[in-house]
C-alpha cells in the first residue's frame, strides 16, 4: 500500500541522481550581434553629437544673455566630456540594477537602454531648453 504514495525519501532518492542545474545564459544569436554593433556604431555618434548641440544651443539661449562670452562646437564638446566624467553614470544605475535582483540585460538590451537614455535626454532638454528661451523673448 505505501508504493502507491511518494514519500519524502523516494521523492529525495529520485532527485539525488540529478545535479543540481543553473539555467544557462542564452547566447547571442547572430542577429542580436549585427543589430547591437550597428545601434553602437550608429547611437553612441548619434548621442554625443546630440550631448554637444544640447549644451551649445542651451549656452547660447541662456548665459549668453547675461553677459558671459558665447562658446564654439569645440566649447560645448569639452564640456560634455567634463559633465559626462562629472555625472552619475547609466553604469552605475545598472549596477544597482542587478544588486537590487533584477535579471541582467543581454549587451544589445544595455546598449539600448543607455543609447535610449541618452538621446532622450538631450532631446528632452533641447525641447525645454527651447521652450524656455522661447517664452523669454
Amino acid at each position: 500500500m505505501t508504493d502507491r504514495y511518494l514519500t519524502t525519501q523516494t521523492i529525495q532518492q529520485m532527485f539525488s541522481q540529478y545535479p543540481a542545474m543553473k539555467p544557462e545564459k542564452p547566447k547571442p544569436t547572430t542577429r542580436e550581434v549585427v543589430w547591437g554593433l550597428l545601434l553602437m556604431l550608429v547611437g553612441a555618434p548619434l548621442s554625443l553629437y546630440l550631448d554637444i548641440l544640447t549644451i551649445y544651443l542651451l549656452w547660447g539661449w541662456f548665459v549668453v544673455p547675461l553677459g558671459v562670452v558665447a562658446i564654439s562646437f569645440m566649447h560645448a564638446c569639452g564640456l560634455v566630456v567634463l559633465m559626462n566624467f562629472l555625472k552619475y553614470s547609466v553604469a552605475d544605475y545598472m549596477k544597482s540594477e542587478k544588486a537590487a535582483g533584477d535579471s541582467v540585460d543581454s549587451p544589445t538590451q544595455y546598449l539600448q537602454k543607455v543609447l535610449g537614455y541618452r538621446i532622450l535626454a538631450s532631446c528632452s532638454c533641447m525641447a525645454f531648453g527651447y521652450a524656455f528661451f522661447y517664452f523669454m523673448s
